[in-house]
């Protein structure tokens, strides 16, 4: 298993293509809000920013130290 420290990168990763092209409509399908309202704006060039669900994904891990916690993704 693959770990990180990264939440960003992991959601670019997410919502790319993949490493061959299988994220076909990546969206979110659960989340502790409407995930409509959790899913990333869109940019005027069409790429999203993952600024605020990173930030949102981050807070929890923020609290967390320790063994076992410095690669949470």
């Amino acid at each position: 298993m693959i770990r990180g420290r990264d939440i960003r990168r992991l959601l670019y990763y997410l919502y790319g293509p993949g490493l061959a092209n299988e994220h076909a409509d990546p969206h979110l399908v659960a989340g502790f809000s409407d995930p409509a309202d959790l899913e990333p704006d869109r940019r005027p060039g069409r790429t999203r920013d993952f600024r605020r669900l990173s930030g949102l994904l981050e807070q929890p891990l923020a609290g967390l130290c320790g063994r076992g916690y410095d690669k949470p993704v």
